[in-house]
């Protein structure tokens, strides 16, 4: 038995040590634009919200949670820095209100979030599902406006 283990953690070490070598695709930043706007549903703002653009191509997809507004300000290589231009499939899933740090140095509290105030369809979950696509130019823009049906 302690073979096996010690065969294991030798092969997880080697398998991480070739991780990080070299100059991969994914440590030079996206080029991005301002990208912010509201998410509704129906006309109602939805809060708590993660919403994701999905580019067409093999860069980052870009996140920002939703205010009490629904407002939303999306960032790819840092918070709120922007999307890459393009088109885009737009996904939505409820995140909840962000949780709590508990007081004991360097502990956060995991706590499953409420139940959401409005239930979205489920096509909304996933890019392979979502019909809501957005095209985003060299400009960026403030101004978009999701409402999902």
């Amino acid at each position: 038995m302690k073979c096996i283990f010690s065969l294991v953690v030798i092969s997880v070490g080697i398998l991480l040590s070739g991780a990080g070598c070299g100059e991969s695709e994914r440590s030079v930043p996206d080029k991005t634009v301002n990208a912010e706007g509201v998410l509704t549903f129906r006309g109602m703002p939805l809060e708590d919200f993660l919403v994701t653009f999905h580019p067409s191509g093999k860069q980052r997809p870009a996140t920002g949670k939703t205010d009490a507004t629904g407002r939303f300000k999306l960032g790819t290589n840092d918070v709120g820095d922007g999307a890459v231009t393009g088109s885009h499939k737009v996904t939505a899933v409820y995140v909840g209100p962000t949780s709590s740090t508990n007081q004991e140095a360097g502990k956060e509290e995991v706590v499953a979030p409420p139940v959401a105030k409005v239930q979205i369809p489920a096509k909304y979950f996933t890019p392979e599902a979502t019909d809501l696509t957005v095209e985003l130019s060299a400009s960026g823009s403030t101004d978009l406006k999701l409402d999902l049906k």
